[in-house]
């Protein structure tokens, strides 16, 4: 968990007690734990005070400063074998980021020294290798089979108390935290997770593996356990984990496409009664999502065959796809299914269109409003105009539409951005509240 006490990190977020822990129907859970405990490990990390190792540094490189020692901060949490040939366990990012050293612990007594393979802060997993024999590997399970209601054991170190156990249930799925960053599809349980469980697994009732704790909802006065954690799906788990041990880092894919949860009313409106999906709202120019032919209005339905309910889940999903990797969406258009074949890009080597310069510091968006005396308005509002920006030292601002550029008129983004080109120069036809006028931008 992210917790920050004496050997922890932790988050302090305001909540409600949770009700109490349901009783599993089985006679004891003791099966799964001895089948799955060879395969958790305790984990010890010693990290250097971050302020301390930059005086040290600074120490270093002038001698004449008074020599200071770095002091050291203990950080618990778990792990799990999940690759038991070559040593590797997958925990979180955040218990052995800047770790100065990583010792291993497991329930038979053996300590080992663990090396750092591959680490993503925005996905808060990493991959440690240990050099060891005959050791047990978890088993994973389908994370998109998980259900709300399922009941669900938790394995960690909470609190440097090895080895615990705990149980509950699948809160719910598909949950997004505004005050975290990165991946955004968690688990939700009442499992009690407490700091020290951070990268254990949480297990179905066959010990496979649905997930590994990440976080907890705690307060200040009580930085413990209250019945609300989270864990990373276990589908996620094993494609990133298997990028960290390829590459050694996550790299993630761009498709082009924003999308937003096809609610009742939309469904209601579109005429997509008992529709499942989301609606793509916006497709990116020259990005692979339009090179698929994929347009604003379709509504994706499925990603390689996976199910998709929400844009929420469109994200998580596409999130996980490396540049290079191929993917297959299913559509609705127009009440008829439409495939698309794409292929991710890499979002810092694309090739997707530059806008012209003069547009710069702009957010644009296509404009059509019927006035009260019957006239309509079609053209490109300024949402936004940033400082600094040659729009804005011309005076263009937010709320006003441009109805032509170079004395022709614009009613569309794409009309605009091919007039303006690569031009040093553009004028530009406005309404501004009741008038018009023009605006001439300038290459600076």
């Amino acid at each position: 968990m992210k917790t920050f006490l004496a050997l922890v990190t932790s988050l302090f977020i305001t909540t409600v007690f949770a009700a109490a822990q349901p009783v599993v129907n089985q006679a004891s859970l003791a099966p799964i734990v001895q089948k799955v405990m060879p395969s958790v490990a305790s984990i010890i990390v010693k990290k250097e005070i971050p302020l301390a190792a930059q005086l040290a540094q600074q120490q270093k490189a002038n001698p004449t400063m008074p020599e200071i020692e770095t002091p050291e901060s203990m950080v618990l949490g778990t792990g799990v074998v999940i690759d038991a040939q070559q040593g590797l366990l997958v925990t979180n990012a955040h218990i052995v980021k800047n770790a100065k050293q990583i010792i291993i612990s497991f329930k038979n007594g053996q300590h080992y020294f663990g090396h750092l393979i591959g680490e993503s802060d925005d996905f808060d997993l990493a991959i440690v290798k240990i050099n060891a024999k005959n050791l047990s590997e978890i088993t994973f399970a389908d994370s998109d089979k998980v259900k709300p209601g399922d009941y669900v054991v938790a394995i960690g170190n909470p609190f440097g108390f090895m080895q615990t156990v705990t149980s509950g249930i699948v809160s719910a799925l598909h949950r997004d935290q505004s005050w975290m960053s990165g991946f955004q599809d968690f688990i939700q349980t009442d499992a009690p997770i407490n700091p020290g469980n951070s990268g254990g697994p949480l297990l179905n009732m066959d010990g496979q593996l649905i997930g590994v704790n990440t976080a907890i909802i705690s307060t200040a006065k009580n930085p413990s356990n209250l019945g609300i954690g989270f864990a990373i799906p276990s589908n996620a788990v094993k494609s990133i984990a298997e990028q960290l041990i390829k590459y050694g880092n996550v790299k993630t894919g761009m498709i082009g496409v924003i999308a937003q949860n096809l609610t009742p009313d939309l469904q209601t409106a579109l005429k997509l009664e008992n529709t499942k999906g989301c609606v793509v709202t916006q497709v990116v120019i020259d990005s692979p999502a339009a090179h698929a032919g994929i347009q604003p209005e379709d509504i994706i339905t499925a990603i390689d065959g996976k199910s998709i309910t929400s844009a929420d889940q469109l994200r998580a999903t596409l999130i996980l796809l490396r540049p290079g990797s191929h993917v297959e969406l299913t559509a609705l258009r127009n009440h008829k299914p439409i495939t698309f074949h794409a292929t991710m890009t890499d979002p810092d080597k694309t090739n997707t269109k530059q806008r012209p310069r003069l547009l710069a510091g702009l957010t644009l968006q296509d404009f059509s409003e019927l006035e009260s005396d019957g006239t309509l308005i079609k053209g490109i509002g300024v949402a936004n105009v940033d400082e600094n920006s040659e729009a804005q030292l011309a005076g263009l601002m937010p709320g006003d539409i441009i109805i032509a550029a170079n004395q022709k008129p614009t009613s569309t983004i794409a009309d605009l951005l091919k007039i303006a080109g690569n031009n040093n120069q553009l004028l530009l036809k406005i309404v501004r509240g009741n008038g018009k006028l023009f605006i001439v931008l300038q290459k600076q």
